[in-house]
């Protein structure tokens, strides 16, 4: 008996800091960062957005749309309840875009 291949699942985990003020998001994950891989943020930058939770699901919708179905926040913000609580506004964003196409 053949066993069909298992249905791909595309995943996509972002570095993010969260908060509405750009400028706390970029520091509450550019120490993060530099604390776990001893580089600087500018390296990651590119990759990791920094800012309100419209702008972190922005940078995620294209991502959503190319096929990842998974979407993995490693956030940072200025305080646990905080970073919660945007991280939980950054799914809600995505999942009415997703609901709208």
């Amino acid at each position: 008996m053949r066993q069909s291949p298992p249905a791909w699942r595309h995943s996509i985990v972002v570095w993010c800091g969260l908060d509405r003020e750009r400028e706390v998001a970029r520091n509450a994950v550019a120490g993060a960062m530099k604390a776990l891989y001893k580089l600087d943020y500018d390296d990651f930058a590119r990759w990791c957005p920094a800012g309100p939770p419209e702008e972190i699901a922005e940078f995620v919708t294209p991502y959503l749309d190319a096929g990842a179905r998974d979407v993995s926040l490693i956030a940072r913000g200025r305080s646990l309840h905080e970073t919660i609580a945007q991280a939980g506004e950054v799914r809600r964003l995505l999942l009415r875009a997703k609901s709208a196409n």
